[in-house]
């Protein structure tokens, strides 16, 4: 019989600074690696493969985009663990167990950063109206914007990402709402990002309007029908 496996899922896009030190330490908790590149210009393919990852080509268009790819074209195993964290060293693969742990009695786990208010001050903002966003509009508080995710092979199989960019943490918490999975979150530290900051201010009312686009596809699709 084969071993199911855990597996961890690791976005990249320019990260040639962090990925080496992350698929290192991550080695030591998982079973495979794969490496969603959204076409690096640097050298961060290279030293994944050096590491021993796998390398999977997205088109370069956005986070949520190769993600999005990932999931169609790539054979998933529902008996298998898949754990997903940002590739530029904000957040320890020493937390794996822990997620793998809960996922025993969990159908999605989540990273809670509970130092995000010390380490960026501004992103803790945006995150708490991002968050409470997220619990006007669909009942549930979580820490939206966080980059590390776990997923049971099955359930990660039924997520349906829009998402293009950096909207896709907020759409995989909408899929949770909406197929109503059984949820964890788990307290973790994260770090600063290794390399240059990515993430802008126009991409935080990216994801507001994400989450009011989500609802007001809810809104007409449970709305009754007043004309005939």
């Amino acid at each position: 019989m084969k071993k199911n496996k855990t597996v961890a899922i690791i976005p990249t896009k320019n990260e040639e600074n962090a990925i080496g030190s992350v698929i290192k330490e991550t080695k030591r908790y998982v079973d495979e690696i794969i490496v969603i590149d959204g076409n690096s210009k640097d050298k961060t393919v290279k030293i994944a493969r050096k590491y021993g990852a796998k390398i999977f080509h997205g088109e370069g268009n956005g986070k949520g985009n190769d993600f999005s790819k990932f999931l169609k074209e790539y054979k998933i195993k529902s008996n298998n663990l898949y754990i997903m964290l940002d590739g530029d060293g904000s957040y320890s693969p020493n937390y794996i167990p822990l997620f793998v742990k809960s996922l025993k009695n969990y159908e999605v786990v989540s990273g809670k950063r509970a130092n995000l208010i010390s380490n960026n001050f501004l992103h803790y903002i945006g995150n708490k109206i991002i968050s409470s966003a997220g619990f006007l509009l669909f009942g549930k508080y979580t820490d939206i914007c966080t980059g590390m995710w776990g997923f049971r092979g099955e359930i990660l199989k039924k997520l349906e990402i829009s998402a293009k960019g950096f909207e896709l943490e907020a759409n995989i918490f909408t899929n949770i709402v909406k197929l109503n999975l059984k949820h964890k979150e788990i307290k973790i530290k994260c770090s600063k990002r290794i390399g240059k900051k990515k993430l802008k201010k126009i991409d935080g009312l990216r994801i507001l309007c994400f989450l009011f686009k989500e609802k007001l596809k809810d809104i007409k699709t449970y709305a009754p029908k007043i004309l005939w």
